[in-house]
């Protein structure tokens, strides 16, 4: 996964960590747990959002180690994370939503919680201000209110794989 921030460094999640590159030098920060990184998303409020096996967080600035990373997974109450993934992440008004195929976490910037999943989920994806999932299963899910809602004639996808949605 890659992203860039306001001021045009890029963000890698690597088996080693994350990468940075600022336009003329790479960096890498491990996880503290050394594990690999599945997805990266700079938000607004310059944190970097990243998801790991069985981890998920933030890094911000440090003055004295450049980035420092912090879990979320601590605010998780009642959930076991066991060979749980993080794939996708989408900030959307002033939620951040990190996407396994098989779990959904929203994070209010306070607390953490699990959403219920129709089913295992392809990808979450974002179109204007507005969530999206496809199923396995084949049906297409828009996210209201942290619940997947059913879109209708969505049927229609059994059998498709749906990657991107446009406004």
């Amino acid at each position: 996964s890659v992203d860039m921030d306001k001021q045009g460094f890029v963000y890698v999640a690597n088996n080693k960590g994350l990468m940075v590159y600022d336009g003329v030098d790479w960096k890498i920060f491990p996880l503290p747990s050394r594990t690999i990184l599945r997805s990266v998303a700079c938000s607004n409020n310059d944190l970097i959002y990243t998801g790991s096996h069985e981890d998920f967080g933030y890094w911000k600035k440090d003055a004295s180690e450049g980035l420092k990373y912090h879990s979320l997974v601590p605010l998780l109450d009642n959930f076991d994370l066991h060979n749980h993934e993080i794939w996708k992440i989408v900030e959307l008004g002033n939620k951040v939503y990190f996407q396994g195929f098989s779990s959904l976490f929203v994070y209010d910037k306070k607390t953490v919680k699990s959403i219920e999943l129709p089913g295992t989920i392809v990808f979450l994806l974002k179109a204007g201000k507005r969530l999206f999932a496809h199923s396995v299963q084949g049906q297409l899910y828009e996210v209201i209110n942290d619940k997947f809602i059913a879109v209708g004639n969505s049927n229609i996808m059994t059998g498709t794989e749906v990657r991107t949605i446009l406004p």
